[in-house]
């Protein structure tokens, strides 16, 4: 998602969707000097290049990011004064929103991606701000409230809490047991997420462009491991806690960012952005 995030930010100020000054700081020296080197042109053969391994990942990626920096603007609006990053990865929002200096930002993520991260935001700003707090932790094996506690995190405030780009990754048990840790969050919290349509592991070719997504997941040695049937979704979150708001296919949230242009995409319609609060 870094490199999307830093292509994207090279496209002219009318067109892109969103400005992430900071993903290009998490990019192997080599994508640095390319995008660096070749100006428009390196990022259509890159373009090019992910479209062929994953398609439709790249149109997907930048749409959801934009729809997930709107609803977390949004929220710090309404009133939200904590925001949780749950496997935060490269994700720069907690430097690059408006608003969000306001907000305490908790990023939870493995040991080894939070160290990363730190060593090149103390690298690129000279310091991490005083309104984010870093939480490692593995959530397949840790217990992720007691780590949340221990790092400061009041469940007794209004709370969004970010989790992008996960969930299918984790076991059944992971993803339920967050959701249930989540749903303890004080009234009116949300819970912003994506997920995979659970059909997209048992019937790969139902959706364009798997076959080639499934042969670069196996090169990087991942797996999903995890998926809900979109039909299912509102039950499956009123079972943890939350009210279901909003559910969007990659194909619905293209259009809404991408208008007619999204005609002509495809790939990555299984992918989903869902959006919960926690119940009364």
């Amino acid at each position: 998602m870094a490199l999307f995030r830093a292509l994207e930010t090279l496209r002219s100020k009318g067109e892109r969707l969103f400005d992430d000054p900071f993903a290009r700081d998490f990019l192997a020296p080599s994508l640095r000097l390319a995008l660096w080197i070749g100006g428009q042109t390196s990022v259509r053969v890159l373009c090019a290049l992910i479209e062929k391994r994953w398609p439709g990942a790249l149109t997907s990626g930048i749409a959801r990011t934009r729809l997930i920096d709107d609803i977390a603007s949004t929220a710090i609006i309404e009133g939200t004064r904590q925001i949780v990053l749950l496997g935060a990865g490269f994700d720069a929002r907690p430097y690059r929103l408006s608003g969000i200096n306001k907000v305490v930002v908790y990023e939870v993520d493995h040991p080894l991606t939070s160290a990363r991260k730190q060593r090149v935001m103390r690298r690129t700003l000279g310091g991490i701000p005083m309104n984010v707090h870093f939480v490692p932790v593995d959530l397949n094996r840790d217990n992720l409230e007691a780590a949340l506690e221990e790092a400061g995190y009041d469940f007794s405030i209004q709370t969004l809490f970010i989790w992008e780009g996960v969930t299918n990754y984790l076991a059944p048990c992971a993803v339920d047991a967050t959701f249930r840790c989540y749903s303890n969050a004080v009234r009116n919290s949300q819970i912003v997420f994506t997920y995979i349509d659970e059909k997209v592991l048992t019937d790969p070719g139902a959706f364009y462009g798997v076959k080639s997504v499934g042969r670069a997941l196996s090169k990087a040695n991942e797996r999903w491991t995890f998926g809900i049937d979109p039909q299912t979704i509102g039950r499956y979150s009123q079972e943890r806690g939350f009210v279901l708001e909003i559910d969007r296919s990659a194909g619905q949230y293209r259009q809404t960012y991408y208008g007619k242009e999204s005609d002509k995409m495809k790939g990555y319609e299984f992918y989903q952005v869902a959006v919960a609060r926690v119940r009364d």
